[in-house]
């Protein structure tokens, strides 16, 4: 069975680690509706991209 000879040091074991942070992914504000969105994406709330209407949206109807 393997045994590690040395012990690994704890800047060792963080530099192992370094890689398996959670990255967030990056959104910007449409410029037609101000909603969040993601980059070089079709707005869902309003169909919108680059000033051009792509997608007819339609309105959710509220339930009360």
């Amino acid at each position: 069975m393997a045994v590690p000879k040395k012990r690994v040091s704890i800047e060792r074991r963080r530099l192992r680690h370094s890689n398996s942070r959670k990255i967030l992914p990056q959104v910007i504000k449409c410029d037609h509706c101000g909603k969040y969105k993601l980059p070089h994406r079709v707005c869902r709330e309003c169909g919108m991209y680059r000033g051009n209407q792509i997608l007819n949206v339609k309105k959710a109807k509220s339930t009360r």
